[in-house]
């Protein structure tokens, strides 16, 4: 599995999806994000079981396939990197190689396929609630968010 695209819009995309990556996990697949390319079209999904983010990028071009690349070295690697094209190379090992034009990164990740599955939902719901008392609702019950990573159930 071979694929190339700019490091802007993979840095964009990590930077909103790695939200929901947890930070521990008793399955260490969950600190991973999930690379999938399908019919010229580059998904990312992570998730912490209870919540599952997909998003699309933009992908200069790529062969069909899957790996799952540690969340926060990604991270960290696309915050350092100066703006360039990022080409990834993927060997049968799931053993990833990053060029850049400052060096090359070594990266090893995991079989796309020991990711958990997205949930399909059969019906969605939509609803359109005014920007200004989402604000409210949101200040009126702020003061109750924990921030003690230790305790998840309160962030």
């Amino acid at each position: 599995m071979q694929f190339v695209l700019e490091k802007s819009a993979l840095q964009s995309g990590v930077q909103k999806i790695i939200k929901v990556s947890p930070t521990r996990s008793t399955m260490p697949i969950l600190n991973h994000i999930l690379f999938t390319i399908e019919n010229g079209r580059l998904f990312l999904r992570t998730s912490d079981i209870e919540i599952t983010y997909v998003l699309e990028v933009d992908l200069l071009n790529g062969e069909d396939g899957s790996v799952a690349i540690p969340a926060r070295l990604l991270q960290e690697i696309t915050n350092e990197l100066p703006e360039t094209e990022l080409k990834f190379s993927v060997d049968d090992d799931n053993r990833i190689n990053l060029e850049t034009t400052v060096g090359t990164y070594k990266i090893q990740g995991r079989p796309g396929d020991e990711f958990p599955d997205a949930p399909h939902l059969a019906e969605v719901t939509k609803f359109t609630l005014p920007a200004d008392l989402l604000g409210r609702m949101i200040d009126k019950t702020l003061f109750a968010v924990g921030r003690d990573e230790l305790k998840p159930a309160l962030m």
